[in-house]
């Protein structure tokens, strides 16, 4: 939990640094020469810092981009391992104890810190999506044919990558909303309200979405995770206990890419 909330919080703050950065070049730099910008010498309290493609931060890559091209790619990688792994022993190995490897070994890296990087966009989406059809076909000993992945999910009651992420995020946000979350991270909501509103949540119990003036921020956390709060069904809003919850949520299948 608080790995991936550090993560939300950085991901926002190195936007707003570039973001002020290149305001303040632009200000005083001519558009011909932003190209020749020495971007090798940029200064930090004093001490050069060298210009990085990437970087990896508690195991989420973010480039210079502010773009999960990296660490979806990351995850591709791991995943197919993972893949190959069963591939190798699926003849050996009875279908419920694939099942199982898959749940140790592969799906964790699906998860983690989705909360965060879940905006990344259909393409990578996609791609991950494909890997995880690619698990089932090969749990469920499917050729890659047409209509063959989404046999094998039916089949092994598997929901699409999308649709996990949806969930997991609602039911963190739940967890935030009935103190079960750190403060710090309840108060990215609280601090996200206008000056006029006078409580966390309306009489529908929606929260009020911030107003992020980039795109950048509108991937953060704290604007996609109020709207998919205020996405679900009343009934499940409104719910007061945690496995109830899980249990109104796992039935829900909200419309996401």
């Amino acid at each position: 939990m608080k790995t991936w909330k550090k993560l939300d919080c950085g991901y926002k703050q190195i936007s707003l640094a570039l973001m002020w950065r290149r305001q303040s070049i632009c200000s005083s730099v001519h558009v011909k020469d932003w190209l020749s910008f020495p971007w090798n010498q940029i200064y930090v309290l004093g001490v050069i810092r060298s210009r990085v493609r990437d970087t990896k931060i508690l195991g989420v890559y973010i480039d210079e981009s502010l773009t999960w091209s990296k660490h979806i790619e990351e995850i591709a990688k791991t995943i197919t391992a993972g893949i190959s792994a069963l591939k190798r022993f699926r003849d050996f190995a009875s279908r419920d104890v694939l099942v199982s490897v898959y749940n140790a070994l592969i799906m964790p890296h699906f998860d983690y810190c989705c909360e965060v990087w879940d905006s990344l966009g259909s393409v990578l989406a996609e791609r991950l999506q494909k890997l995880h059809n690619r698990c089932a076909r090969v749990i469920m000993r499917y050729k890659n044919e047409t209509g063959q992945s989404e046999l094998a999910l039916r089949h092994l009651g598997w929901s699409l990558l999308s649709e996990r992420r949806f969930h997991i995020k609602a039911r963190q946000m739940f967890k935030v909303l009935h103190d079960l979350a750190p403060v710090r991270l309840s108060n990215i909501f609280r601090n996200s309200l206008s000056a006029n509103s006078y409580h966390l949540r309306n009489a529908d119990n929606k929260l009020a979405l911030p107003l992020p003036k980039t795109e950048f921020l509108k991937k953060s956390f704290s604007y996609n995770g109020a709207t998919v709060w205020n996405s679900l069904p009343n009934e499940v809003r409104n719910c007061e206990a945690l496995p109830m919850f899980d249990k109104l949520i796992s039935t829900s299948r909200p419309n996401v890419i």
